[in-house]
């Protein structure tokens, strides 16, 4: 089994286009998705069933196939695979019979999270099928929206069906390196953070003597043996991203140009909207600073591109946990 960090901008809590359901449906579903990105599976879990069981009972197979896909994210984040899957499958059966560009357009987003739970699975054939029917409905949807004038939703299906690419190309180094997560990485261009591709990470293991471990042990525990440690612990259910240091100087105390940082995301700074463009553009000529309590800051505001407006005291926060020097393999 494999793992993978998704960027926010690229789950369906972000994905997903509600634009063609009925106000109440899109005031229910925004709801769920507050609690989503809130960090309440539990609660967001118990506000999907509610929504598919009120559809159901309204015979509204587009609402239900919405909460669906909600649910099935929820269960990815959750490690529940099978549970997910079936979601998504069933999601997929009411979204076939919609017809509609929009309804494409999701089934396109539905697909993908497909895909995402096959590749973490390691059935590489089906990834590949469901990436590739993903990415074709994309292409259809992205002519959809720029004759519909939205940005937005073009820049989406366009960083949709990039990420896809990097998914796959990044199996193929796994099958080198015997790869077991993949990251997303970001580099800052014009003070803006921007997302150029992904990393696969490799497991890393050592040995530590027994007298070295024992003085962090307490008196009452004895080590008899000692098989080798994982250098590197990331949690299943935690998000990760990959910064490259752009120069030597970053107010970090460590690194230099080059290199990638990586940083367990504890504040995120994009949060899941639907139907709004968000940029995440520094606010200091420093792109990132170490607290006092060692956490990675990156202060920023976020800005809806289509009106420039933004949305001040915003920042992402984030538990640096690895160094990766230039040139090195991951």
């Amino acid at each position: 089994m494999r793992w993978i960090s998704l960027p926010d901008e690229l789950t369906p809590a972000y994905l997903l286009d509600l634009g063609d359901v009925s106000p109440r449906l899109q005031d229910r579903l925004e709801h769920l998705l507050t609690a989503l990105t809130a960090g309440a599976p539990d609660d967001g879990l118990r506000v999907a069933d509610q929504i598919y069981a009120a559809a159901e009972g309204r015979h509204d197979r587009y609402g239900g196939a919405l909460a669906l896909i909600y649910r099935a994210e929820i269960c990815r984040r959750q490690q529940r695979w099978e549970d997910a899957l079936d979601a998504i499958r069933r999601a997929l059966y009411w979204l076939e019979l919609r017809v509609s560009p929009i309804a494409r357009y999701n089934e396109a987003v539905a697909v993908y999270l497909e895909g995402v739970l096959h590749w973490t699975l390691r059935a590489e054939e089906k990834a590949l099928q469901t990436f590739s029917h993903a990415q074709d409905t994309l292409a259809k949807s992205e002519r959809y929206w720029g004759f519909e004038q939205q940005a937005a939703r073009v820049g989406d299906c366009r960083n949709l069906t990039r990420w896809m690419t990097q998914i796959l190309e990044a199996t193929t180094v796994e099958q080198e390196d015997n790869g077991i997560g993949l990251l997303p990485v970001y580099e800052v261009a014009a003070r803006t953070v921007i997302r150029t591709g992904a990393v696969v990470l490799s497991p890393h293991q050592g040995m530590i003597p027994a007298e070295v471990a024992a003085r962090y042990l307490t008196p009452d525990h004895l080590l008899l043996q000692l098989d080798t440690l994982p250098v590197l612990c990331l949690r299943p259910g935690g998000q990760y991203i990959a910064v490259r240091i752009p120069e030597d100087a970053t107010g970090l105390g460590w690194g230099r140009a080059g290199d990638l940082l990586v940083v367990e995301v504890t504040k995120s700074s994009v949060a899941a909207q639907s139907n709004a463009r968000r940029e995440f553009v520094l606010t200091s000529d420093q792109p990132f600073s170490r607290r006092s309590d060692g956490r990675v800051e990156f202060r920023s505001s976020l800005q809806r591109a289509e009106s420039g407006v933004s949305f001040s005291d915003r920042n992402l926060v984030g538990i640096p946990r690895m160094l990766i020097r230039e040139g090195d393999k991951v």
